[in-house]
């Protein structure tokens, strides 16, 4: 299986948490866990700008055929927002860029993409963080190592940041289930909806072993929960369809970006369940949440919500009881 290797860059918006829903998506779209390097940051190259640019390096060992792969990375630069690729050798700011590097030993030209990258030996800011994740693989056209290539770039202009290399969104499974987790995942909770009835973590366990529920969690380096969102698949006659519950980030990480990454995260997940309607609810009070549900794709239904709970639905236990014993 040949080795894919990646250059990603942003410069605009919340750039280290783009760079990381961009990892996220690659991991769904190419069929494999990558690994990722820290993130480096650096001047733009080509063309002047105040704004910095972080960049990382992703490895995956990846099945899928070239072509193919190279198609899904660019979609997921579209739905990232970067409408417009560099052209002539004309550079711009944008929230996302995704290059492919390497293709194990395969060498191609042709005018949608170039394998090896034709630039990857002049830029610091692609070599530093390849180094780092696969410095031992050797460059196909030169034979010297990524490793050794990286050696005569300066390092003083391409600040590699300790720690960050993005950590990835994780739906959890019933042994990820601990104490720690469960205490995260009821103070996320507390912040959604104060009052609540805390998990314990054999009753969160059970929860988890429900196939219809996928639950996707963010965590920050030292691996403290700040976000988390439900998915609910229910097939149904009209057809597969699913709710978005729960989605909340921590009130201390607010502003990052990180809901319209769970929010990426869960239609991705989504559509690769065969889902073909996705739901949510939100109260209007919560104006930066509808806001981002809009951004996403999502557009308001013109239907009444109802709801039934406490003692108009409790009244009706001793006829569930009684189904319960013909069952």
């Amino acid at each position: 299986m040949p080795t894919l290797l990646i250059s990603l860059g942003s410069n605009l918006g919340h750039r280290a948490t783009t760079l990381a829903t961009a990892c996220d998506l690659l991991t769904l779209a190419l069929g494999g866990k990558g690994t990722v390097s820290d993130c480096y940051e650096s001047d733009p190259v080509g063309f002047t700008s105040p704004h910095r640019f972080l960049n990382c390096a992703a490895r995956f060992e990846c099945s899928l055929p070239l072509d193919e792969a190279f198609a899904r990375c660019g979609e997921i630069e579209r739905l990232l927002g970067r409408t417009q690729k560099s052209q002539d050798g004309h550079h711009a700011d944008r929230p996302i860029d995704i290059d492919l590097l390497a293709w194990g030993d395969v060498k191609t030209d042709s005018p949608a993409l170039t394998l090896p990258h034709p630039r990857m030996a002049e830029r610091a800011f692609v070599l530093l963080p390849l180094a780092e994740i696969a410095g031992e693989l050797r460059h196909p056209l030169t034979g010297q190592t990524y490793a050794d290539m990286a050696l005569r770039h300066n390092a003083t202009e391409t600040v590699r940041l300790p720690h960050s290399a993005p950590q990835p969104c994780r739906r959890l499974t019933p042994s990820d289930v601990t104490p720690s987790l469960t205490d995260g995942i009821n103070r996320l909770l507390t912040q959604l909806s104060p009052g609540r009835q805390p998990w314990q973590p054999e009753t969160l366990r059970t929860l988890l072993e429900e196939k219809a529920l996928c639950l996707l969690t963010l965590r920050d380096a030292e691996g403290r929960l700040t976000g988390m969102a439900s998915l609910l698949t229910t097939p149904q006659l009209t057809g597969r369809k699913g709710h978005v519950e729960d989605v909340v980030v921590d009130t201390a990480c607010r502003g990052q970006g990180l809901g319209a990454r769970l929010i990426a995260n869960t239609l991705a997940h989504a559509a690769a369940a065969g889902i073909q309607s996705l739901e949510l609810t939100s109260r209007p009070a919560r104006e930066a949440a509808n806001a981002l549900y809009r951004k996403m794709g999502f557009t308001m239904r013109e239907t009444n919500a109802y709801q039934i709970k406490g003692e108009p639905l409790t009244r009706w236990t001793a006829v569930a009881t009684a189904e319960r014993r013909k069952q």
